[in-house]
């Protein structure tokens, strides 16, 4: 199954990610490194938390075992990553909801270290995504 079309139309939107005044971080899904420079990132002391946090989670998802879950009208309402397939070791959660057809809110926690980033999304009258309101924790 396909992301729905709201969450397609979040990640058109975010295109590139600018952490901090150094790096620019490709986060399309044919970019085979964006580990290196969130690592680099990481150590280098740079960048937003909340930004390398989606960053992490990209990477995982493009390089270890994660499973989809969708709502009976077939929006992805949750992702799931572990080290591998036996999923013994889980690494990261994502769990989204909807209002109205519209994803309304998503929140991605960093298992192993216990970060937690909430998105809230907001539309106009038109249903276009207006708002994206990032609390960190």
């Amino acid at each position: 199954m396909s992301l729905s079309l709201n969450i397609q139309k979040i990640l058109n939107s975010v295109g590139r990610v600018t952490i901090g005044k150094v790096y620019t971080v490709p986060v399309n899904d044919n970019d085979a490194a964006p580990k290196k420079y969130v690592d680099d990132a990481i150590t280098s002391g740079l960048g937003n938390a909340s930004d390398i946090l989606d960053l992490k989670f990209k990477s995982a998802y493009s390089s270890y075992y994660h499973e989809n879950t969708y709502n009976s009208s077939g929006d992805l309402t949750g992702i799931g990553i572990w080290e591998n397939n036996t999923k013994t070791v889980s690494l990261f959660t994502v769990a989204l909801v909807y209002t109205s057809g519209n994803l309304l809110s998503s929140t991605l926690t960093d298992i192993i270290e216990g970060d937690v980033l909430t998105k809230t999304f907001a539309y106009d009258s038109n249903g276009n995504l207006s708002t994206i309101n990032r609390v960190y924790t």
